[in-house]
């Protein structure tokens, strides 16, 4: 449980400082808002299906809930996140 809460928490404060991410491209005056914004996208795409994942994975560790029900849409939060937030960074 705790590992959850720090990689939730983790990744919502990496959202708020985008600067210290790794860009496929030099980030400069000019493109530095086109490029973060897809940065912090991406990252709070990630964090929210990570919330969704771990909380699938937690309800049906002690009950009858079936988890499939939110790490299947948190997969595929994270898989769109990231596909949106990359192709957006390429793109800028």
């Amino acid at each position: 449980m705790a590992i959850f809460v720090v990689i939730v928490c983790g990744l919502a404060w990496l959202s708020c400082h985008p600067r210290i991410f790794n860009y496929p491209r030099i980030v400069s005056e000019a493109n530095a808002q086109e490029m973060y914004r897809p940065g912090e996208f991406m990252t709070v795409g990630v964090t929210a299906s990570c919330a969704l994942i771990n909380a699938g994975i937690l309800a049906s560790a002690g009950t009858q809930f079936n988890g499939a029900l939110l790490i299947l849409p948190g997969v595929a939060v994270m898989l769109g996140a990231l596909g949106v937030g990359l192709t957006r960074m390429f793109r800028a």
